[in-house]
């Protein structure tokens, strides 16, 4: 969002930029966590009470206060014309369709305008994780381990893919590889150790 193209990771490791790593690293961690919490109870519901608790408040506050406080002030108009256009509205949306996580007319003077809740667009992502683990958990219970690992090797050869198979399907793979390894860590703890 700052408009920086490289920042010092980008530069030390020639590879990957300081944000993608923490968004991964997120990831591996959520994995893990998420993981720890179905083998903990294997309950569908009480698992999907989990996850809803842990997202729904706070994407509503986000979302909330960013299209209703933020976006006014960040507007380059009336507030009769911001609150009259789609822009705020749309915005509730932004988890399922990230187009909405901008909203037109704000911070036209940043590097990157419009973004509102950017950081919000690995959400569905991650509630698709979320659902990896109970599918898996409920539908391969008894071969969870072999499941994970085909997944993991599923979403790994796909990230690898060359050409690339579109922006959708890459953060897909790249993200549940990650989550995926995090599933690992904390399910295989014989051989992976972990402290």
């Amino acid at each position: 969002l700052s408009g920086r193209e490289k920042d010092w990771v980008t530069r030390l490791s020639g590879q990957i930029d300081g944000g993608s790593l923490a968004v991964d690293g997120f990831f591996l961690l959520r994995g893990f966590l998420v993981t720890q919490s179905w083998l903990s109870y294997p309950v569908l519901g009480v698992f999907a009470k989990k996850r809803l608790l842990r997202i729904v408040p706070g994407l509503v506050v986000a979302a909330v206060f960013g299209a209703i406080v933020v976006g006014p002030f960040a507007f380059h108009g009336s507030l009769a014309e911001y609150f009259g256009s789609p822009g705020p509205w749309l915005h509730f949306l932004g988890v399922g369709l990230n187009r909405f996580l901008i909203i037109p007319g704000t911070f036209e003077t940043n590097p990157l305008p419009e973004m509102m809740n950017a950081p919000l667009w690995s959400l569905r992502y991650e509630i698709l994780c979320y659902g990896l683990v109970a599918l898996i958990g409920w539908a391969a219970a008894r071969a969870w381990g072999m499941a994970v690992v085909a997944t993991f090797a599923t979403c790994w050869m796909i990230d690898l893919a060359d050409p690339p198979l579109g922006a959708v399907p890459m953060a897909l793979a790249r993200l549940g590889a990650c989550f995926t390894a995090g599933m690992l860590f904390y399910g295989f703890p014989d051989r992976v150790p972990s402290h």
